[in-house]
């Protein structure tokens, strides 16, 4: 009688070399994401500093186009939170952009930008402004340019000034 033993059966198991080697594959992978977190996160910070200013700098604008003037003869004036820029003075006029997106004279733990308006008088009832937008806070205004400022934008408004 002849007696015949079963082959072993193939085993359903990941083998410990398998193991190890799907180990390895997953931590390359792991360890290339995590080396592009600062990335992303510095990429998602400017990309928000620029709306932030973008939208500072529409605000700004909104304000001054509409310039008005009170009664009849009464001075120019600007729109909240421009209401006591002076219209056509020459010098320029500095204001610190608070978080909340309001204009303030003084500079506090929640400024996140800075604002720089020029004025200029042209001739037939025109006025030439040149608003400018900063981040942060403490950026300085120097010759043409800003200085210690992450990021800057900048635009230039003629205004039709009411007769």
């Amino acid at each position: 009688m002849k007696i015949s033993i079963p082959l072993r059966q193939r085993s359903r198991a990941f083998s410990l070399v398998e193991a190890v080697v799907a180990l390895g594959a997953i931590s390359f992978a792991l360890v290339g994401v995590v080396a592009l977190l600062p990335s992303g996160l510095n990429s998602q910070k400017q990309a928000t500093d620029q709306s932030f200013g973008t939208q500072a700098l529409s605000t700004t604008s909104a304000a001054l186009r509409g310039v008005y003037r009170s009664g009849t003869s009464g001075p120019l004036k600007f729109l909240p939170p421009l209401d006591q820029l002076t219209v056509g003075s020459g010098n320029s006029t500095t204001y610190y952009l608070q978080a909340s997106g309001n204009l303030t004279a003084t500079l506090n733990s929640s400024s996140r930008g800075r604002v720089r308006i020029q004025q200029a008088t042209l001739p037939d009832s025109l006025l030439g402004v040149h608003v400018s937008v900063a981040w942060p806070a403490q950026a300085q205004f120097s010759g043409s340019k800003w200085t210690k400022a992450t990021g800057s934008a900048s635009t230039y408004l003629y205004l039709n000034l009411p007769k």
